[in-house]
């Protein structure tokens, strides 16, 4: 297959990559390094092989069965379709909030920087999420398909460089600096805030889906099961390197000098941009600042419209309507009720940035578990076409993911328990 033709084939992979590189990566992969250096890379990168049969299978089952996800779980049973619905309904608001709420700090930057105005990004947020449900309410889904494939090439290369430069430079360790240990509370609940949404929470694993299902009927063709798993598998492989691509950034220009990242959402940010500015140089400040708004607000609209889509597919299969059904009489409500309460929850409780993004992604890695034996399942039943079903290795790395999973969530608790 040539370049163009794999260009042309990229969809719901980088949908899932422009989703996935947002908080996880900009925010959680960068303090990440900066506090640990590389010493938790092996994190990052165990977790995002572990999560991979059970993304994957997103793509994997609607391309064997031309459904979506949410329809398989309903072949489990109701239940798992209501389970489905009740873990994301709490995970809506929280995820909606804390990816609008680094996205509206971005913006303010911006803002800041070129016209030398200051908002508040409580007020912001909110004023941002309107927005992008008025770009939801007129878009279309090919405009935004393109513009986030385009997007997360050029963050990429932008990122790529900066590393490669920061390791011609090297890192500047202060000689008193003592390491923080990760094997205490703290330390332990990083990693499960890291964990969670990296690259993404699991419940991604839907939306590839029903992107899959949108790019086949407004292209008019539906991708063979090759070239649909081929551009998951681009996306993903793009969310890995940029996660160890901030990571090596975060080690490379702030770990051991004794500066850490601040708890404000706009000052944050600066620093975020310093550490490609001391590398690159000055010049590609308001380009990179622009850049990682424009992703920050892909990753907003991408939530706004994924978690409505999905918990509307939950209800269209609780209310008994079949899967020809595209109306949006679930969509809209469900969609105006995310916005609300995701405000409320901007306004009142994110005093601290790095605090509350921290508990969204502990909750998100805490419900890991569910849908990934949920994922599990559902391409291990006598339903699911023999010839679609993943490879043996596939398989085992499917049973060392969910142990893994129970097993950090167990971890968690007993650190709570007796660790504090």
């Amino acid at each position: 297959m040539n370049l163009r033709k794999i260009l042309r084939n990229l969809g719901p992979g980088l949908l899932f990559a422009g989703a996935a590189v947002g908080v996880s990566h900009l925010v959680q992969s960068t303090r990440a390094g900066a506090a640990y250096g590389f010493e938790l890379i092996w994190i990052i990168l165990i977790v995002n092989i572990f999560k991979y049969p059970f993304f994957e299978i997103g793509q994997r089952y609607t391309s064997a069965m031309n459904e979506s996800l949410i329809r398989g779980y309903e072949r489990l049973g109701k239940w798992a379709v209501w389970l489905f619905l009740v873990l994301n309904v709490f995970a809506s608001v929280l995820t909606i909030a804390a990816v609008t709420f680094v996205a509206s700090a971005i913006f303010n930057y911006l803002v800041f920087l070129f016209l030398g105005l200051t908002f508040t990004s409580e007020i912001t947020s909110i004023f941002y999420m309107v927005v992008v449900v008025a770009i939801l309410y007129f878009g279309k889904y090919n405009l935004f398909e393109n513009f986030v494939k385009y997007l997360v090439l050029s963050l990429s290369v932008l990122t790529v460089l900066s590393v490669l430069v920061s390791v011609f430079i090297g890192t500047n360790i202060s000689p008193d600096f003592i390491p923080p240990q990760i094997l205490n509370q703290a330390g332990i609940g990083f990693l499960l805030a890291l964990m969670g949404w990296m690259p993404a929470p699991l419940e991604l694993s839907s939306w590839t889906s029903l992107w899959s299902i949108e790019n086949d009927i407004n292209s008019g063709r539906k991708k063979d099961f090759v070239d649909s798993l081929l551009d998951f598998n681009i996306g993903y492989i793009a969310c890995i390197l940029l996660a160890v691509c901030f990571l090596a950034l975060g080690a490379f220009v702030m770990y051991g000098t004794g500066e850490e990242f601040s708890n404000s959402a706009v000052a944050f940010t600066g620093q975020l941009l310093s550490l490609y500015t001391s590398t690159i140089g000055n010049w590609s400040k308001s380009i990179i600042a622009f850049i990682m708004f424009v992703t920050m607000f892909s990753t907003v609209i991408t939530c706004l419209d994924a978690y409505p889509r999905s918990l509307a597919e939950a209800m269209k299969i609780i209310k008994g309507l079949g899967a020809d059904d595209r109306s949006d009489k679930f969509y809209w409500p469900f969609l105006i009720s995310m916005t609300l309460v995701s405000s409320i929850i901007i306004y009142f409780f994110t005093s601290s940035l790095t605090l509350f993004v921290d508990l969204v992604t502990i909750i998100a890695f805490l419900s890991s578990p569910i849908i990934a034996t949920l994922n599990f399942l559902v391409i291990r039943k006598p339903f699911f076409p023999q010839e679609y079903r993943p490879k043996q290795w596939l398989n085992w790395l499917s049973y060392f993911g969910l142990v893994a999973f129970f097993g950090f969530a167990l971890l968690y608790i007993y650190s709570l328990l007796f660790m504090g």
